[in-house]
């Protein structure tokens, strides 16, 4: 029915649930889970002047601006491809096929782009990882993803 699964994460214990289900259905269909986490773009603009340290890294005055760049990672890419690795090993240990990427940008918008890229037949989901405050001032992206997917989506909603 499908050959592969999206599975987005922030992160959080909540989110995580999603990979029980996520899993369940790729092994009924022998699908691969493609774990996937949004973070916010970080533009960073560097100005050096000879000789100049950045974070422990020494920069040389005759590296080109991409090269700068590179020594310069966002710092939550970072951490999401960190912490997507773990779970993805995790994931592998039970047998499944895995495959994780850390994206930059709005996360719904990111999320649905990113669906169609890698051709997933279904997205598992939380309904809300982070929720509070910041959920209510920019909306679920849950709600965004689940209505605007050309794809099912099932959601994970948090015990009552």
């Amino acid at each position: 029915m499908f050959s592969k699964i999206l599975v987005p994460l922030d992160g959080s214990e909540f989110a995580e649930q999603a990979l029980v289900h996520a899993g369940a259905l790729a092994r009924c269909f022998g699908a691969t889970v493609a774990l996937t986490e949004v973070v916010d773009r970080i533009d960073q603009t560097v100005f050096v002047s000879p000789p100049v340290e950045y974070d422990g890294a020494h920069f040389n005055p005759t590296w080109s601006a991409e090269q700068r760049t590179a020594v310069l990672t966002n710092p939550l890419a970072a951490r999401a491809e960190e912490y997507l690795a773990a779970v993805a090993r995790r994931l592998r240990e039970t047998g499944l096929n895995v495959e994780h990427e850390v994206l930059e940008g709005p996360t719904a918008e990111t999320l649905l782009r990113h669906l169609e890229v890698i051709g997933a037949g279904i997205v598992v989901m939380s309904t809300h990882g982070r929720g509070g405050l910041a959920r209510a001032l920019i909306g679920s992206v849950a709600d965004r993803v689940s209505r605007h997917a050309h794809v099912p989506v099932l959601l994970v909603r948090p015990p009552e």
